[in-house]
């Protein structure tokens, strides 16, 4: 499966269309320096083969390159920075208990 993610700078999404169903994150833009990963959805039909790894991926390419630090709101997302350290150096983290979790477990 191609998989062609497309990130609609208006409505702070991206998304990629596959087989007649959207997979999509949503993100808003805080201060002009926070990316606030708000909500991820992949279809029931389609969960399970890496499509919301890919579409975080693409999200973080995004932050990288505007110099943007993340804020995990969906628990998903939050869920792969804790096993993902790679990439904890984007985190804006102000929430102490997901900081925490990010250190000790």
């Amino acid at each position: 499966m191609t998989l062609a993610i497309n990130h609609d700078l208006k409505f702070k999404k991206f998304y990629a269309n596959i087989d007649g169903k959207q997979c999509w994150l949503k993100y808003s833009i805080k201060n002009g320096i926070f990316m606030e990963l708000e909500v991820l959805f992949i279809p029931i039909s389609l969960r399970g083969v890496g499509l919301a790894k890919k579409m975080i991926e693409q999200a973080i390419s995004y932050a990288e390159k505007n110099f943007l630090k993340i804020i995990p709101q969906c628990s998903y997302i939050r869920s792969f920075f804790e096993v993902n350290f790679q990439y904890n150096h984007l985190m804006h983290v102000s929430n102490f208990d997901f900081h925490a979790r990010l250190n000790y477990n």
